[in-house]
């Protein structure tokens, strides 16, 4: 019997039996063939059990059976506690891999030891969804070297592309276990915490641009009144777990790691602000009766005095109030509409880019208008919006990808 792998596939599952066949016969298709997979069996009330007994028969898979139905979090602990394998990767029971995603995942290894690889992933609508089969990837740029988790975790929040969930990462097991990384018991946003602290602690990471993995929106995944309320205390106790660790890091004087924990801090606001505009009247009422504390009432009070911004729930709205510097680029009809918008909200910019100054007005909106080529070295640390149509949008994202010291924001998200 094997006693180590290079790899182990953790699979919680419950209530996935019209999905669960597919992710299975994705991870047996596999062509690396030294990886365990561990199925957390958390009492299903379908088939799903029946139908891990009948792959127990030759593939190597380890089913795992809770006594009640204790949660995701659970699951995953459960698993990486009973994985031999030398680097963990966490798939959810109606999603599927890559036949050769082991294969790139261990090649990778071979050059080098990381605390952890992450890789691209897809999401595609469910086929019996009233969606068309569609395919969008989840990250937007590449990131060609090898980081730091500090530094990966502030370039990737700048451009939107931080996502904290880990079924887009490959572990390595020791580093879990040296950093005492497990997901928080009974919360239901698990992979925000595991995520951040994850990236906090290392030093090496990998960033593939190969699409591994394929994520299901299911058109049954509605939660209940009762569910979206404890979603939304669960993003609280988070907020709240990145306010102390926020002002650990300040007292410690720790720079670049408080950095990171004011992001944070800013990514848990803009999440409640989101659960928040969701919910219906009566939810709100039933969501205010259900605060757990003290902290929870006075910081929710806090963060819905910002619920006044149109944009407040959007990922524009987290990059806007990230961003100290801002300017738009483009002085057509698209960037008056923006300025428009942005005015309204009380946000100024530095200045207006464009391709060409010779072809447009020294000034545009009361706002000096620069050429990008002469400029872009003063640009770091500053968001640029692009304010054109899509017909032109291509070539300047192009170029602003060049300078990954320059955050970027298109425009659609606003108008």
């Amino acid at each position: 019997m094997h006693t180590n792998y290079r790899f182990s596939i953790i699979i919680p599952v419950y209530n996935v039996e019209e999905y669960l066949k597919q992710c299975l016969d994705s991870v047996f298709a596999q062509t690396f063939l030294d990886y365990e997979v561990i199925c957390i069996e958390d009492c299903s009330t379908d088939s799903s059990s029946e139908i891990l007994r009948n792959y127990t028969v030759g593939h190597q898979i380890q089913v795992l059976h809770n006594d009640k139905n204790y949660g995701l979090s659970y699951a995953r602990n459960r698993g990486m506690a009973s994985a031999k394998g030398e680097y963990i990767l966490f798939l959810d029971s109606d999603d599927y891999i890559s036949e050769n995603a082991l294969e790139i995942l261990a090649k990778e290894l071979e050059k080098s030891d990381y605390d952890f690889l992450t890789f691209d992933s897809k999401k595609f609508y469910d086929e019996n969804a009233k969606h068309i089969l569609a395919y969008e990837p989840i990250r937007k740029n590449q990131y060609p070297e090898t980081y730091e988790g500090q530094e990966l975790y502030i370039l990737q929040a700048r451009q939107g592309d931080f996502k904290p969930t880990v079924w887009q990462y490959c572990y390595n097991k020791q580093y879990l276990e040296r950093n005492n990384l497990q997901f928080v018991k009974g919360r239901f946003n698990e992979d925000e915490l595991f995520s951040f602290y994850a990236f906090m602690g290392a030093k090496r990471i990998k960033v593939l641009p190969e699409v591994l993995h394929f994520y299901r929106i299911r058109n049954n995944s509605i939660m209940s009144p009762d569910k979206v309320v404890e979603r939304l205390l669960d993003c609280l106790d988070n907020y709240i777990d990145y306010i102390h660790f926020y002002i650990h890091c300040r007292e410690m004087n720790k720079g670049l790691l408080e950095e990171c924990a004011s992001f944070q801090v800013d990514r848990g606001s803009w999440a409640i602000l989101d659960n928040y505009s969701k919910l219906t009247y009566e939810k709100r009422i039933l969501f205010e009766n259900s605060m757990r504390n003290d902290l929870h009432r006075i910081f929710m009070r806090e963060i819905l005095s910002r619920r006044d911004k149109k944009i407040f729930c959007s990922e524009a709205a987290q990059q806007l109030e990230t961003y100290e510097k801002k300017y738009l680029y483009g002085a057509g009809k698209q960037a008056e509409r923006v300025i428009r918008i942005l005015e309204k909200e009380g946000i100024k910019l530095e200045g207006i880019l464009v391709s060409k100054a010779d072809e447009n007005p020294g000034e545009f909106y009361h706002y000096r208008v620069y050429e990008y080529e002469k400029v872009k070295e003063k640009l770091s640390g500053a968001l640029v919006i692009i304010g054109v149509s899509e017909k032109y949008s291509k070539g300047i994202i192009s170029n602003l990808k060049e300078c990954k010291a320059i955050g970027m924001l298109e425009s659609k998200y606003l108008l």
